[in-house]
């Protein structure tokens, strides 16, 4: 018998295996990242280059996300059933939230993950986090030198 079950499921001896296993799980559990160029601004220092990490959902990946909102927000309900007096608000707060969460992520295909680059100012590497809601252009500070950066969309004479 070569490799029997767990040959044929990626988890036979070889390592070619181990990566065909691993690669199709990479395949199927994660969304496609993409970077975009960015332009560093600094007031005095001039600009720079940076890049935009953000992270794509295909359809498919947008509705597993809608459906596990939905079903976590109903789950906290039913988890809140029990909590005296509280539950009055909680139970049907959680239930209405559910439908607008799982609208929320299924309309969400992009979602900006960080920011990454060379700080015009200090010349430090930075690395900034982004939030969900967060968009270009805006204003951060420098982790390392905390000057103010401009950060827009673009690289430098692209206007």
């Amino acid at each position: 018998m070569s490799g029997g079950l767990l040959g044929q499921c990626g988890l036979g001896i070889w390592p070619s295996q181990y990566v065909t296993l691993s690669a199709l799980i990479v395949a199927v559990t994660m969304a496609e990242m993409q970077t975009q160029a960015v332009m560093l601004e600094h007031e005095t220092a001039g600009n720079g280059v940076g890049e935009l990490h953000v992270q794509l959902f295909d359809s498919r990946d947008r509705m597993r996300r809608a459906i596990m909102a939905w079903l976590a927000c109903w789950g906290l309900a039913l988890v809140s059933v029990p909590i005296i007096f509280a539950h009055w608000v909680l139970v049907p707060g959680f239930l209405i939230a559910g439908p607008f969460a799982a609208y929320r992520y299924y309309h969400m295909s992009a979602v900006p993950k960080k920011i990454s680059g060379i700080c015009p100012s200090c010349g430090q590497v930075l690395m900034l986090s982004m939030e969900t809601s967060d968009q270009l252009p805006m204003w951060r500070y420098c982790s390392s030198c905390n000057e103010s950066l401009h950060i827009k969309a673009g690289m430098a004479g692209q206007e």
